[in-house]
């Protein structure tokens, strides 16, 4: 069987696609609660340093801790903040989770 360059691509891309998707689709959980426990937060007196990207600066205020689950993404990559910020989660715990 001899195969075109052409076709070789298109199972190369078919391929990709079918990997990206198996990596980004939904994750099944038993019914119940998987996070009960709301984040923990504490101010950062004196606080470590600006950290800074670029020309910008960012200010930490506060360390926390948490565990929760991911209720959606939202990737971003040609906007001004993507270089801050590449990814947006929304977060859930308690009945939430």
């Amino acid at each position: 069987m001899n195969f075109s360059p052409r076709w070789l691509w298109l199972l190369a891309g078919l391929a990709l696609l079918a990997l990206w998707q198996h990596g980004h689709r939904p994750i099944a959980h038993a019914p119940g609660e998987l996070a009960a426990q709301a984040p923990l937060q504490e101010p950062l007196d004196a606080g470590p340093p600006d950290l800074h990207k670029d020309d910008v600066a960012i200010k930490p205020l506060a360390k926390f801790a948490l565990t929760a689950r991911v209720l959606s993404r939202a990737d971003y990559r040609w906007d001004n903040s993507a270089q801050i910020s590449p990814t947006d989660l929304v977060l859930g715990w308690g009945q939430m989770s």
